[in-house]
């Protein structure tokens, strides 16, 4: 089960930041970060925000993968796309993408927890660091990265 919140106001730009060690990335429109994921051991909602519990990015085996998506100024859409893509040597793989229904366009925060065989379902099964984005019909939401070991 995902969960989402309403931003009540505009938020600022988190960070912006060319990806893929500062080259454009193929196939993604405005490769710009907008918004931030950060991973942790689970998160908390608190009522209007969520926060992550015990931050971390690498992850051993069994070892459940929560997330806070940011996204400044709402995701924009009512059916956003989250990817995950393997890097290595400075290249991301796409694995798998899926859609993400979203209640309110205003939306600006997205929570969720993994456990070992949800990974498998979006393809990540192996020791490897993992980038998750959000997408909106190509154009880039929110990204962050994960290992897996």
């Amino acid at each position: 089960m995902s969960s989402f919140r309403r931003g009540g106001a505009a938020l600022l730009v988190v960070a912006v930041a060319l990806l893929n060690g500062g080259a454009l990335v193929p196939g993604v429109a405005h490769a710009r970060v907008l918004g931030t994921i950060d991973f942790g051991a689970n998160y908390k909602d608190a009522g209007t925000t969520f926060t992550i519990v015990g931050a971390k990015k690498t992850f051993g085996p069994g070892e459940r993968v929560a997330y806070v998506a940011h996204i400044p100024g709402g995701a924009g859409t009512k059916h956003m796309t989250v990817a995950f893509y393997q890097r290595s040597a400075g290249t991301l793989t796409l694995i798998s993408k899926h859609p993400w229904n979203v209640t309110t366009i205003t939306d600006t925060e997205f929570a969720n927890r993994y456990t070992e065989s949800n990974m498998a379902d979006y393809g990540i099964v192996r020791p490897a660091t993992y980038v998750m984005r959000f997408l909106n019909h190509g154009k880039l939401l929110a990204q962050g990265w994960f290992k897996r070991t």
